[in-house]
């Protein structure tokens, strides 16, 4: 359905420091897994960490620059590294 958000199938934990409500992201790991869902189909599992979404660095950057990502479509491939 056009302007659909996709849905990964897992939840991120993330490791900050500083101000509460907007942390310096220090590392972006998996934290769990949907079964039925496109992630549980990939090679990802619980506790990769993860560096990069979209060439994006996760680690370094305050929480609230990271929200609007991944800011993809349904049905379009988002790159996780």
């Amino acid at each position: 359905m056009a302007g659909e958000r996709g849905w990964f199938g897992f939840g991120l934990k993330f490791s900050g420091e500083g101000f509460f409500l907007n942390p310096t992201v220090k590392s972006v790991t998996v934290g769990s897994l949907v079964p039925v869902s496109p992630a549980a189909r990939s090679p990802i599992a619980v506790g990769d960490t993860i560096y990069r979404v979209e060439g994006v660095p996760m680690t370094g950057r305050k929480a609230k620059e990271l929200s609007p990502w991944p800011s993809g479509r349904w049905g379009r491939p988002c790159t996780w590294t």
